[in-house]
């Protein structure tokens, strides 16, 4: 329909249009079917132009860019004789082009009817309409049905029928799908077959977060989806209190389903566990470390052990000690497979614990040491609050230091930080170390004082 009132436009221009060939455009407009301007922002989409010579091609071709603009069921243009008049007040014969536009049908509200056990919402959301939308029965109807029934599908009625009727209002059109969800295609069985580490009841609570439930609507989507998250919680039974590790080589299958009658379906799952995980971890401490080296290394993400992963995993491992005051750690990773297990062999060199007993500053005026402490401490809580000294923790410190003085007028203040010193505090006069600094000597830690000089520069007074 939208095609032959285009066709049937330009046969017109093609009768009509020869006299006017190559008369100036006196103006070019577009407007709505009820006479109301139309969007502006068109007009910079056309070939025709004020002031150019009238051609029919140009108008052909505005004819056609306005229609797949998409805004529009129909389109036409309306020339007329026109004139235009110079400064000295001189007539010329014009044209005047009108471009007149049928705007497209659009959707003012979608209801659904007929459903039982499915969210009208959801259905809604299906069918891709919105208020606004433009909506031809022949097109975005019969898409819109297609969508909702694939819905249907997904979520285990396969036999749905869905009817749609646009209804016009004083808003646009009002849409309805009338949907009967028929007999859903249930889960009458759940088995599992192979070598699977843990036990049948697991399994099933897997399959209920995965949303497959025995007698319960099903699709296949719901069965790759549980076969996925068995795979993905083998992959991570450390997590869970399996055993030692997950199952990174686990090999999970669904077996082609069986149909029970009515439309129903019985699933089996075959599962090959494959190697488990055995973490053999040395130097990570009294706790063995095993909590430590999975967080580290990202071990719960991953579905395999690649080389890769083994050639790049000390870094990781010695990054996340040295965040944690292990500033001379060592770390070595390799792994030992076999048909029963894979062992990643880890062995660390922790070395002793750097930990700051004390925070001192010289040249600070505008500023206490007690501020200044508590502006490094707020700006890395993760370390230095706890104590733990890192350069990359001293860097973030010091940067926060300069931002606070800047903040009160000291514009070219700056920081630097001074040798640190090694070793407890001491009570007094003393040799004896404070009970604070022994304790932490006894833990094994490297105790140390850090030591900051502050140039507060000029203050920048601002004046009116």
């Amino acid at each position: 329909m939208i095609a032959s009132a285009f066709i049937a436009t330009a046969i017109a221009l093609a009768d009509t249009g020869p006299a006017l060939v190559d008369q100036p455009i006196a103006q070019v407009n577009i407007v709505s079917v009820d006479g109301a301007p139309s969007d502006t922002s068109l007009h910079p989409l056309l070939h025709t132009i004020q002031g150019e010579p009238f051609n029919l091609a140009n108008v052909r071709s505005d004819l056609n860019t306005l229609m797949h603009v998409g805004e529009f069921s129909s389109v036409s243009a309306d020339v007329q004789d026109w004139f235009i008049t110079d400064e000295a007040g001189r007539v010329t014969p014009a044209v005047l082009l009108t471009y007149i536009v049928m705007p497209a049908p659009r959707v003012s509200k979608v209801h659904i009817q007929g459903l039982r056990n499915l969210s009208g919402e959801d259905a809604i959301a299906a069918t891709g309409l919105s208020p606004g939308s433009i909506f031809y029965p022949e097109v975005q109807g019969i898409e819109a049905q297609e969508r909702v029934l694939r819905w249907l599908d997904m979520h285990g009625y396969p036999r749905s029928v869905v009817e749609l009727d646009a209804l016009p209002s004083h808003q646009g059109q009002e849409v309805w799908l009338r949907i009967d969800e028929g007999n859903p295609r249930t889960l009458t069985a759940l088995t599992f077959k192979g070598d699977s580490p843990v036990p049948t009841r697991t399994l099933l609570s897997w399959a209920k977060e995965a949303n497959v439930r025995v007698g319960k609507p099903v699709n296949q989507s719901d069965l790759i989806g549980l076969q996925r998250t068995i795979q993905e919680k083998l992959a991570t039974l450390s997590r869970f209190g399996f055993g030692n590790g997950g199952r990174l080589r686990a090999r999970v299958n669904l077996l082609p389903v069986t149909a029970t009658g009515s439309g129903s379906i019985a699933a089996t799952i075959l599962i090959d566990a494959g190697p488990r995980l055995v973490l053999d971890i040395k130097g990570m401490g009294l706790l063995g470390g095993k909590r430590q080296v999975l967080d580290a290394l990202d071990i719960h993400a991953r579905t395999r052990i690649t080389r890769g992963f083994i050639d790049a995993a000390p870094a990781s491992l010695t990054k996340y000690l040295q965040e944690r005051g292990y500033l001379q750690a060592q770390v070595t990773v390799d792994l030992a497979s076999s048909d029963t297990e894979d062992k990643l062999i880890v062995r660390v060199n922790r070395g002793k614990k750097f930990a700051i007993t004390e925070i001192s500053f010289t040249g600070e005026e505008h500023q206490t040491a007690t501020e200044l402490r508590a502006v490094m401490k707020q700006a890395s809580p993760e370390l230095l609050r706890r104590g733990i000294f890192t350069d990359s923790a001293i860097n973030i410190a010091t940067h926060a230091i300069t931002q606070r003085y800047k903040s009160t007028g000291h514009q070219g203040a700056s920081i630097q930080q001074l040798p640190h010193t090694t070793g407890a505090r001491t009570m007094g006069s003393s040799k004896i170390p404070k009970l604070k600094d022994l304790f932490s000597m006894l833990m094994g830690n490297q105790l140390i004082q850090l030591h900051f000089q502050i140039d507060e520069g000029p203050r920048t007074h601002f004046s009116t």
